[in-house]
């Protein structure tokens, strides 16, 4: 098997589709909107894996990624996808609960120490990003969480944001990635043409590390 072969055709693009909204690659998340279409693809996983972009790199660039599928439809004659409203349920307490439960698995053993460390750094935040990013952006339903993480080191990867691609490498493979699906999702940033350099970096050292460990 080989490394592309390790993902679906829909997570390849899922992948793809955060890195290029991420990026605002425009040209790149048009070809993945047709493929969709061509190929009578779910677009549920795609638009989530955009709608991460909102806590990584922020909604401008989620907004772009929409225009460019609204102009997609416009070219090719295609609904514009009929997207449900899934959210996840309950108020700001139940949130919290979420993305303590979503970080607890994304940052392992750490998690409790970097907790107390981020509280220290600015309580305000570390609130917002446990409620609102992990709890109600990274808490839909729409996409599991080996498959929103992949997402993210696809993103991380594209950005070049090697300190926290760290924490989301091991984020995939404690929520039950192979190795090679996450060889599989930085390769498609390099597909796409971005340097991985790092990034490749990083996640030799995350796998001797979790070895060490065993």
């Amino acid at each position: 098997m080989t490394k592309n072969e390790s993902l679906t055709t829909i997570e390849r693009l899922t992948i793809t589709a955060g890195i290029c909204t991420a990026t605002g690659n425009t040209d790149e998340i048009k070809n993945v909107f047709k493929r969709i279409y061509e190929n009578n693809l779910d677009f549920t996983p795609v638009r989530e894996a955009m709608l991460v972009v909102m806590f990584i790199a922020g909604a401008p660039r989620v907004i772009e990624a929409f225009f460019a599928l609204s102009e997609v439809c416009e070219e090719t004659g295609n609904p514009y996808p009929d997207f449900p409203e899934d959210t996840v349920p309950g108020g700001p307490a139940a949130h919290r609960l979420k993305g303590e439960e979503i970080m607890k698995v994304v940052y392992g053993p750490k998690y409790e120490s970097f907790s107390k460390k981020m509280a220290a750094l600015d309580a305000e935040f570390w609130n917002w990003l446990q409620t609102d990013a992990y709890g109600k952006c990274l808490g839909r339903p729409g996409l599991d969480g080996r498959m929103r993480e992949l997402s993210i080191v696809g993103i991380l990867t594209g950005l070049n944001r090697p300190m926290q691609l760290a924490t989301h490498l091991n984020g995939s493979l404690n929520y039950g990635a192979t190795p090679e699906q996450v060889d599989a999702a930085i390769a498609i940033a390099a597909e796409i043409g971005y340097d991985t350099e790092s990034a490749t970096r990083v996640w030799k050292r995350v796998k001797e590390k979790r070895i060490k460990k065993k």
